[in-house]
């Protein structure tokens, strides 16, 4: 046995100071007391401090240039189990949509973790969700559609197999917009994006999930208005998501058409950034994701207007969100195992969200001493020094 100590273990119920007992052979945890005993066949390891915390999930991350091969699905994989990320669901609104069996065999294959989705409507036509879920997709990705039939479908399709909608808001205004309407946007001469259009699709699939019983999380959310809205349904099945980096930049950071900083759903202004901060303080958010999404330098370096959505940050998702919201005290660090561990859990049914008796084998290991400045010239973080940075308990029992 090894008797862990000097550690600290968090998640959406506690952080205090403990030891742990683990079977390293059944990758079992034995015990969690304030100080554990070592017998003379223990083995006694001190973590100098560290937190064990649950595994990260993402539900919103999508991969390389949008596309779908092997080769990016590993890297998408790679840097996300980097970043503390063990679950994720990759977005499957690409160039080559995931749409069938083929395409779900290979993330599952490259990605046993992933939480596979697809996407409803495709080509004005219901996707083969029956077939789909059978093959293993367990979310249903839904955006704005004309055709209420198609869209009540796959509402009904939910019910039937008990399944999450991953509902985006905003998904028929990329081709159009450059960034959020703003005094900015205005500054630049570039084509904004008003969020009204998104209140008022969210209202439209709030009545959706509560007549029909559905569970929906919404993704993405930039208008403050919207989150107000979801906290108002006042139903455990219908869920808010906020990416971290509205949370910490604004569309300010676009100026001198920086097109590092060009996500979608784009920046919010300095003032919608504030009240999204309030919100999340106000228990108005329930997930975060790190909006990962990476483009090619090549597709960022030619003007703001043709140059490609998207930036690459799960590798500091964890550093981004200790930075920026717990050392700032707008949160806690429970708080935060629960917005990026324990909520998202009850979508994707995973029963290891907390630290407790049982496999540890979904735990990791976070330096809260770590600091370090990001050398990254692809992030609009490049530069900027952050705190705390994830690590693998198994670098330590092994």
């Amino acid at each position: 046995m090894i008797i862990l100590k000097d550690l600290y273990i968090c998640d959406a119920n506690q952080y205090k100071k403990a030891n742990l007992k683990i079977d390293i052979k059944k990758q079992q945890i034995i015990d969690i007391q304030d100080n554990i005993q070592a017998t003379n066949n223990d083995k006694v390891i001190s973590l100098n401090d560290k937190v064990i915390m649950p595994h990260f999930i993402d539900l919103n991350t999508r991969l390389k240039n949008n596309t779908l091969n092997s080769k990016n699905i590993s890297l998408l994989s790679q840097k996300a189990q980097k970043g503390g990320v063990y679950e994720l669901s990759i977005s499957p609104d690409i160039k080559n949509v995931i749409n069938d069996d083929i395409a779900l065999e290979l993330i599952k294959y490259k990605i046993p973790n992933a939480y596979l989705s697809i996407k409803a409507i495709k080509d004005n036509k219901l996707n083969e969700i029956s077939i789909l879920h059978k093959q293993g997709a367990r979310g249903i990705y839904l955006d704005i559609c004309n055709d209420e039939h198609l869209f009540f479908k796959a509402f009904e399709y939910a019910k039937m197999f008990d399944i999450t909608i991953f509902f985006f808001s905003l998904s028929e205004d990329k081709k159009e917009v450059d960034m959020i309407n703003s005094d900015m946007s205005a500054y630049l001469g570039l084509n904004g994006l008003d969020t009204i259009k998104e209140y008022a699709n969210v209202a439209k699939v709030i009545e959706y999930a509560k007549t029909l019983n559905v569970s929906v999380l919404f993704q993405s959310i930039i208008n403050p208005k919207s989150l107000n809205l979801i906290k108002q349904a006042n139903t455990k099945n219908i869920q808010s998501e906020v990416s971290i980096h509205h949370l910490i930049l604004d569309d300010n950071k676009c100026a001198n058409y920086n097109t590092l900083a060009k996500i979608y759903p784009p920046l919010a202004t300095k003032e919608m950034k504030i009240e999204l901060i309030n919100a999340l303080k106000n228990n108005e958010i329930n997930c975060l994701t790190s909006l990962e999404s990476e483009v090619s330098l090549g597709k960022k370096n030619i003007s703001f207007h043709q140059s490609g959505f998207g930036l690459s940050a799960i590798e500091e998702y964890f550093s981004l969100i200790y930075t920026y919201l717990v050392k700032t005290g707008v949160i806690t660090l429970s708080k935060a195992s629960e917005l990026i561990s324990y909520n998202p859990s009850f979508i994707t049914k995973n029963k290891y969200s907390l630290v407790e008796k049982g496999d540890y084998s979904d735990l990791l290991l976070v330096d809260l001493e770590y600091q370090g400045k990001l050398d990254k010239v692809k992030s609009p973080y490049h530069g900027e020094v952050l705190f705390g940075r994830v690590e693998s308990l198994s670098d330590y029992i092994l």
